[in-house]
């Protein structure tokens, strides 16, 4: 059994101990100090980081935090620093809002060092970290949900004249999937995590983190499917262990090319990036999922995907479609199904032909669709059967 950890969004509807004007209010303040206590996290990361190279320098040897700063670790010593200069923020969410920053700082510092990246900093809209013991659901009646929020210390509370630290909101759970993840958390199959309250479109929102256990399959060892990020199609996949093949997204091309027209007068051009956003999201979902239903259904345990940019010349809907986004769907619903993704360089489409030899692959090339001379097999089919041949080591 393998833990997974998800994230479920809801529209905070409406308050049910306080009126908007206040919880918008507090909302507000509490994403300010959000905002500055994770700069203020980095800067004081940032400092301590700087004082070490220098004593290093002097000593040869990096310092104890506990002997310089009286803490085991740098998250305590901001915590130390940080409460009194934040002190309406409840204890545990600003212990939660440090944690997350001192995480960033040090999966960043490898590259901050080398020069490759800026230190990092976080904009005012950022999200409220909530700790997990700082939210709790209840379900009033069936369908209904109210949140209740830990979002205030006792001088917070004071601060806006509230008996409580503690504010009742409906939330919005109109979607089937979102109403489960809610009764899977309060029956106890789901495990509630840590949480973040946004601020989008004149909307606040609750991002809840939850988690649960998957059985893994047991996979053929020897098994292993190619993807190929075609010219003709979004998708092309191959098998090691039989001449089946599938094309993925064919009928979406169209959507494709319009949508990465840098002239004429395409109805997709029109659109805003945010409806662009949500096409690309959707494929990205739909293609994703349906790479791990296949390589489910002929027991491929590996996954072998062809890397690729959008500069490659014979992918020519990629201008912007987010290559990445779809890697990062594919890893993770691969991984709770216990399948390996494996990236390989990108494919050459001129290659030897798989099924007849012949050399170069590229015989004609129809409407960007190129194929061989001699027997019409399509370059992409050929080479996601070379990316499913493809071994570790090679």
């Amino acid at each position: 059994m393998v833990q997974f950890t998800r994230t479920m969004t809801f529209q905070l509807i409406k308050p049910a101990s306080c009126s908007w004007p206040v919880l918008d209010s507090i909302l507000r303040e509490t994403q300010s100090q959000t905002w500055q206590v994770l700069n203020k996290t980095i800067q004081l990361c940032w400092e301590w980081q700087g004082f070490s190279s220098s004593y290093n320098r002097r000593t040869a040897t990096y310092p104890l935090s506990q002997e310089i700063l009286g803490f085991r670790g740098v998250s305590g010593y901001c915590y130390n620093q940080l409460k009194e200069q934040f002190p309406l923020l409840h204890t545990g969410n600003l212990s939660q809002t440090i944690q997350r920053a001192t995480l960033q700082w040090k999966a960043s510092l490898p590259a901050i060092l080398k020069g490759e990246m800026s230190i990092p900093s976080y904009h005012r809209q950022v999200p409220v970290e909530l700790h997990k013991q700082s939210i709790r659901i209840q379900q009033e009646v069936p369908g209904r949900f109210l949140f209740r929020l830990s979002l205030l210390s006792r001088q917070g509370r004071k601060t806006f004249g509230l008996s409580t630290g503690m504010l009742d909101v409906w939330a919005g759970a109109e979607d089937k999937i979102q109403r489960q993840v809610l009764t899977g958390i309060l029956d106890g199959s789901l495990q509630q995590s840590s949480a973040q309250v946004s601020h989008r479109k004149h909307k606040w929102l609750i991002h809840l983190h939850y988690q649960y256990t998957a059985g893994q399959t047991q996979f053929q060892p020897d098994r292993v499917m190619g993807v190929r990020v075609g010219s003709s199609a979004p998708l092309c996949v191959a098998f090691s262990h039989t001449q089946d093949h599938y094309i993925i997204g064919e009928k979406d091309m169209p959507v494709l090319i319009r949508m990465t027209q840098r002239n004429g007068k395409s109805r997709f051009r029109r659109t805003t990036d945010n409806q662009s956003s949500n096409i690309y999201q959707t494929l990205n979902h739909r293609y994703s999922r349906a790479l791990v239903e296949l390589a489910l259904k002929y027991g491929c345990g590996t996954i072998q995907m062809e890397e690729v940019a959008a500069s490659n010349s014979h992918h020519r809907f990629l201008g912007r479609w987010p290559y990445y986004d779809l890697r990062q769907k594919l890893k993770y619903k691969a991984e709770e199904r216990g399948i390996r993704v494996h990236w390989v360089k990108s494919q050459s489409i001129d290659d030897p032909c798989g099924q007849c030899g012949e050399a170069p692959m590229v015989g004609e090339q129809t409407m960007g669709v190129f194929t061989c001379a001699t027997c019409s097999n399509p370059a992409d089919l050929n080479a996601a059967r070379k990316l499913a041949l493809i071994t570790d080591d090679a």
